[in-house]
């Protein structure tokens, strides 16, 4: 099998939507030109559908590989992370708000583990990186938000996500962080 597997090709077309996204939903705000919020929307959903695809692609024609093992959470982080902060800080009044602190919570978190995995890297040459429940769960989450923002769905609504997004991805970090301190824990002196 070639190093760039059908699934990881998948993932690298959803890297390049980011770009694409983030900047249609910048003009859009900045302008409040239709065509470009139909462009970023467009882009988004390609992109989150995408994540399913190159999942299954992946797991149903045996294409797991190191490269997109990195590259897929790359990708998700990407787009969701550069979404949050987007519709947090710039969003208003086009789309309901994010809580700011929520998005904090969020690249906290995102500090805390890749610092964390920055660090056993280091110390144990490239510990594993082992997918949780509630990572997947809480990206899940961190997707329907943004969807439910960007499409402008009640907001009503919107603190509910806030709340489930905010507690799976306390639970997240947390699960990660003990793994990471397991994995500590087992090095060699």
């Amino acid at each position: 099998m070639g190093l760039i597997t059908t699934a990881t090709k998948i993932t690298l077309v959803r890297l390049f939507l980011v770009p694409v996204f983030l900047g249609e939903l910048l003009a859009y705000l900045k302008t409040g030109v239709a065509a470009h919020y139909w462009i970023a929307l467009g882009a988004y959903a390609v992109a989150v559908v995408s994540d399913g695809i190159d999942g299954y692609v992946a797991r149903r024609f045996n294409q797991r590989s190191e490269l997109g093992a990195m590259l897929d959470p790359l990708a998700d982080k990407l787009l969701m992370r550069s979404a949050l902060v987007v519709l947090t800080f710039w969003g208003a009044p086009q789309f309901a708000p994010i809580a700011g602190w929520l998005t904090g919570l969020i690249l906290l978190g995102d500090v805390l583990v890749l610092t964390g995995y920055g660090i056993l890297h280091a110390v144990k040459n490239r510990p594993p990186v082992k997918p949780e429940w509630s990572g997947k769960v809480a990206t899940v989450l961190q997707m329907g938000l943004v969807s439910w923002v960007l499409l402008r769905w009640p907001a009503a609504a919107v603190p509910w996500w806030v709340a489930g997004t905010a507690v799976f991805t306390a639970v997240a970090t947390a699960q990660y962080l003990r793994y990471g301190m397991k994995h500590w824990a087992g090095r060699p002196r």
